[in-house]
């Protein structure tokens, strides 16, 4: 029997995200930024360097995105 998908959508709030961030904990948000987040500036690349050292900045904006999850 084929199996139909439901396309209903069910919005995340900014408070159940916050919720969820929490209860996974600050180890497993450390691993998944040690996997995901590189430099954006090539080696050589003016301005990415200071006395041998990278400039990294960190921005401290915040923005809302609209997060969607589908029921199964």
């Amino acid at each position: 029997m084929a199996r139909r998908r439901h396309t209903e959508a069910v919005q995340a709030s900014k408070s159940a995200i916050s919720q969820a961030r929490s209860r996974l904990g600050p180890e497993v948000m450390r691993q998944l930024a040690d996997r995901v987040l590189r430099p954006l500036a090539a080696p050589g690349a003016p301005g990415a360097w200071y006395r041998g050292l990278r400039v990294m900045a960190l921005d401290g904006s915040c923005n809302t995105v609209q997060i969607v999850f589908l029921k199964p």
